[in-house]
C-alpha cells in the first residue's frame, strides 16, 4: 500500500484564495450581540427586555466592526476566526441568557392545591355555560366514560360499554 502511494503520479495543486467578505461581518454580528448578552448574564441583569435591547445594539457595532475589519484585513483568516469564535459562543450565550432570565417565584409564593375529586367532576365545559355571574359560550369537551361500574356488570352480567357526552348547556341556579 505504501508503495502504491509514493508510485501515484503526482497532480498540479493550485492555490486558491479564501474571501473574507462576509465572514467577517456575520463574525462581527455573531460576537458582538453575543459578547453583550454574556456580559449581562454575568453581571445579573434579569429583564429580558435588556438583552433584547443590548443584544440588538451589540450586534449592530458588531457588524459595523466586523465589516471595517473585512475591508482592511490582509490575512482572509483574521475575518474567518471571527465567524468561527461567533459560532462558538451561541451556545454558551443562550445557556448563559436563559438561566439569567429565568422564572423565580417570589419567597411568599404558596404552593396551589389541585383540585379534589368532587370539585373535578363538577366542572363541565359546555356550549352555553350560565351561572349568576357569568353567561359564556365555549367549544364542549367530548367525554367518553363506562357505561356501567364493576359492580352493575356483575350483578347484571352486561358487558362493558362506552357512553359519550358532549355537554351543550351547563346552568348554576
Amino acid at each position: 500500500m505504501c508503495l502504491s502511494l509514493l508510485c501515484a503520479s503526482a497532480e498540479s495543486a493550485y492555490a486558491s484564495t479564501v474571501s473574507s467578505s462576509p465572514k467577517g461581518t456575520i463574525g462581527g454580528v455573531l460576537l458582538g450581540a453575543e459578547l453583550v448578552m454574556i456580559s449581562e448574564s454575568l453581571i445579573g441583569v434579569e429583564d429580558s427586555w435588556s438583552y433584547l435591547i443590548g443584544g440588538g445594539i451589540g450586534a449592530i457595532g458588531g457588524g459595523i466592526g466586523g465589516y471595517l475589519i473585512d475591508q482592511s484585513a490582509l490575512n482572509p483568516y483574521v475575518s474567518i476566526s471571527m465567524l468561527a469564535g461567533g459560532l462558538a459562543l451561541i451556545i454558551p450565550a443562550t445557556v448563559l441568557t436563559l438561566n439569567a432570565t429565568r422564572y423565580r417565584p417570589s419567597e411568599d409564593a404558596s404552593e396551589d392545591q389541585a383540585p379534589t375529586q368532587e370539585e373535578s367532576r363538577t366542572t363541565t365545559t359546555a356550549l352555553f355555560q350560565i351561572n349568576p355571574t357569568v353567561w359564556r359560550c365555549s367549544i364542549p369537551i367530548p367525554e367518553a366514560r363506562p357505561m356501567y361500574s364493576h359492580q352493575e356488570q356483575k350483578q347484571h352480567g352486561v358487558p362493558q360499554q362506552l357512553q359519550f357526552h358532549l355537554p351543550l348547556m351547563n346552568v348554576v341556579f
